[in-house]
């Protein structure tokens, strides 16, 4: 028995039952001359990765300093990845050799992101939930790259949804945020699991935060995963929010020239004329300092109500102040007509990504004849 085999074979017998679940600290070794201590599975055991005794391939897996051994089902592997199917009972040379302690398969990927990958597999006719959805943007960089996003959409993505409903619920996102995940995170796995429904949803939150110009740095998502994103999602994310933008100032800003037009024709009281000087400086207050100079800081809907919120103060005003009684309360006009029907309209502006479309290059995928809700 080799020098490797030996260790292993030592670390198994010191763990009394493989479906002991074993402390992420726990440390054991790494099969190779250098012997070096690695962080252990959370899992049952330093090598296995299921209690199963029918597991009968042996693979090294991780990078750097973070390396191991795990011993998995390798029919498993072969029903539910056709690369695994190739690389094991394919027309590769490597095919049907035996890989065990001394001599393991080797890969590459990460190893804790793998094992969850292995354990989703192995558990998914039990329905048992062992891998935490706080790792599930490394364990799809996994199932992507093993091309099995089938099983991805069930593990993850299905039960992801139950935090996102057809409209924004804050509660829900700070539960998302509970178990370690963001919005970005959610998107890029309903992305790689083909779940249009996430995807859809996902994207109506993030455009209306998204800030233009600043590409996929301002998300702070795994790497590898968001490396598998397209420009075109970035890229239709951000024309939805210039929109939004540019709504914005249709509804509120553009008027505000009418009101001023009126207001040349010399026939609105003094208090009229102060309102509107002291309207147009407060739209130029929150239009510099929220929309152009940090977009992403305040949504459409929050934007909408902190104007609605000034020209509430200006009708008050108006309505205690004005006594011109030539005025017929015309100084209240401006105001009368911005409520909360005008922040629906702007709510309307918000509008989620088709998958099928992102897929097939389009960048107004925002704009077609999909239903991304069924």
């Amino acid at each position: 028995m080799s020098a490797a085999a030996a260790n292993l074979a030592a670390n198994r017998a010191a763990t009394p039952s493989q479906g002991q679940k074993r402390d992420a600290s726990e440390e054991g070794s790494v099969a190779g001359s250098t012997r070096k201590k690695q962080k252990m599975s959370h899992y049952q055991s330093p090598f296995d990765v299921v209690d199963d005794p029918r597991s009968d391939l042996v693979i090294q897996v991780g990078t750097g300093e973070d390396i191991g051994l795990v011993r998995v089902l390798k029919m498993f592997l072969i029903v539910s990845s056709p690369v695994f199917k190739s690389m094991l009972a394919g027309e590769f040379k490597e095919a049907g050799k035996v890989y065990d302690e001394s001599n393991p398969l080797v890969l590459d990927d990460d190893r804790t992101a793998f094992i969850d990958f292995c354990v989703m597999i192995h558990n998914q006719s039990k329905g048992d939930k062992q891998v935490p959805l706080s790792r599930a943007a490394g364990v799809a960089v996994i199932f992507d790259k093993y091309c099995c996003t089938e099983l991805l959409l069930q593990n993850v993505s299905w039960p992801l949804r139950e935090y996102f409903g057809p409209s924004v619920n804050k509660t829900y996102l700070d539960e998302l945020r509970g178990i370690g995940l963001r919005v970005e995170d959610v998107m890029c796995i309903s992305y790689v699991a083909g779940d249009a429904k996430l995807f859809h949803r996902c994207t109506k939150l993030m455009a209306s935060k998204i800030t233009p110009g600043r590409g996929y740095k301002q998300m702070k998502t795994d790497k590898a995963l968001l490396a598998l994103m397209p420009d075109t999602i970035l890229e239709a994310m951000q024309a939805i929010r210039s929109r939004d933008l540019d709504t914005i100032d249709q509804l509120t800003y553009v008027p505000i020239h009418e009101i001023q037009l009126e207001w040349l024709h010399g026939e609105e009281c003094d208090l009229a004329k102060e309102s509107i000087c002291n309207y147009t400086l407060g739209l130029a207050k929150i239009k510099g300092s929220h929309f152009r100079m940090a977009a992403s800081s305040l949504s459409v809907d929050a934007a909408v109500s902190a104007i609605a919120e000034l020209c509430n103060e200006m009708k008050k005003l108006v309505s205690e102040e004005c006594v011109d009684t030539d005025c017929n309360s015309s100084c209240a006009t401006p105001w009368a007509n911005f409520d909360e029907s005008t922040a629906a309209k702007a709510q309307e502006s918000y509008v989620g990504l088709c998958l099928t479309c992102i897929k097939a290059g389009v960048t107004s995928a925002d704009v077609c004849q999909h239903d991304s809700e069924q």
